[in-house]
């Protein structure tokens, strides 16, 4: 995968991420505020380590030879054939964390306006300490056919955490995808900074 197309994605997500609408907002008076706290890692493979982006406030497994880069509250993960990407981000406004799941996929999935034909299936369970569900879509970006993976998941009441995993569909990347997923298994949120 081109890694102009993984910074486009990115740019969509940060374009949906926190755009809720005033009607999702609950009615009444402000709720009590919590405050969140740090949730460990849980137990990695070996050889992989922990990546965290602080302006985010997540951390995840990453696994060997796999790159990250931070970009604001949001990172870039890319396999080391760079076949396949992972844009995260993190949402802590009150619209995102209100939002439903589903409507929050749907919503993210109309503002990828980079890949051309997009098709999605409907928004399944994805195995997770949070909340948390996963689309499969595929589309065309560039000229390079891609299967994406776009996975919600939300701690309720702090964060929606919003990846999309895009692997390069010409090119047999389906092991360094099912890796991607797996990553995405190990994410815990803590507060940012």
């Amino acid at each position: 995968m081109r890694p102009l197309i993984s910074l486009l994605i990115a740019v969509a997500l940060v374009a949906v991420t926190g755009c809720g609408d005033s009607d999702d907002e609950p009615s009444g008076g402000p709720e009590p505020t919590s405050v969140e706290t740090a949730e460990p890692l849980p137990k990695l493979p070996p050889g992989w380590r922990d990546y965290r982006n602080r302006a985010g406030g997540f951390v995840l497994g990453l696994a060997p030879a796999w790159t990250a880069r931070e970009l604001g509250t949001r990172s870039l993960i890319q396999s080391p054939e760079q076949l396949v990407a992972v844009t995260i981000s993190a949402d802590r406004t009150d619209d995102a964390v209100a939002l439903a799941p589903d409507a929050s996929a749907i919503r993210t999935l109309e503002a990828l306006t980079t890949f051309e034909g997009l098709r999605a299936g409907d928004p399944q369970p994805f195995r997770h300490r949070y909340d948390a569900i996963e689309v499969e879509a595929s589309g065309t970006a560039n000229g390079i056919r891609q299967r994406l993976s776009l996975v919600l998941l939300r701690r309720e009441g702090f964060v929606v955490i919003t990846a999309l995993v895009a692997e390069n569909a010409e090119q047999d990347a389906r092991a360094q995808a099912a890796t991607a997923l797996r990553m995405l298994r190990t994410l815990r949120t803590q507060p940012v900074g």
